[in-house]
């Protein structure tokens, strides 16, 4: 917990890094160009995404292409780590559209290249909308450094599994 928010990775976790008295998972927030963030693209069942579709398979029948998204919850503080030398930034998108092309024409930046050293952290409220937000770098996000983060649940429905 940071200031009463739950921190979230932008990249997710580091699964082989705990806190010795929480047991939690350290957060991965790197931010930097040709990383596979998810952003909205269209992915087809996990399943056969994984494994391929094995013959006689049915368990993805049916089974339509969603958008890929990184999830988070109301209580986060989703983390981006930058150093300032990489010119990395993280602006606020308006929509899905925006973030394909890297048409920042209507952008918020959020923080500028100080602002991930050692960390930038978007707040999401506890009483936030759910809703998906867009970020990508100015300098990267023609090469892979942009995110579509969904806010889909309250912390308080998943606290007790974190």
């Amino acid at each position: 917990m940071q200031g009463g928010f739950y921190v979230e990775g932008i990249n997710g976790v580091i699964n082989n890094e705990r806190d010795r008295l929480s047991g939690k998972r350290a957060d991965d927030g790197t931010w930097e160009p040709f990383m596979d963030y998810a952003h909205g693209e269209m992915v087809t069942c996990p399943w056969c995404a994984m494994f391929g579709r094995p013959e006689g398979c049915s368990y993805c029948e049916g089974v339509a292409p969603y958008p890929n998204y990184a999830p988070a919850h109301t209580c986060a503080a989703l983390r981006f780590e930058y150093g300032p030398e990489s010119r990395s930034t993280v602006y606020e998108l308006p929509d899905q559209a925006a973030l394909n092309a890297c048409d920042f024409s209507n952008a918020i930046l959020r923080g500028d290249e100080a602002a991930g050293s050692p960390h930038f952290d978007f707040l999401i409220d506890y009483d936030h909308e759910k809703k998906v937000y867009y970020f990508a770098s100015l300098v990267g996000c023609t090469n892979g450094q942009k995110v579509a983060v969904e806010v889909s649940e309250d912390y308080e429905d998943t606290f007790a599994t974190c």
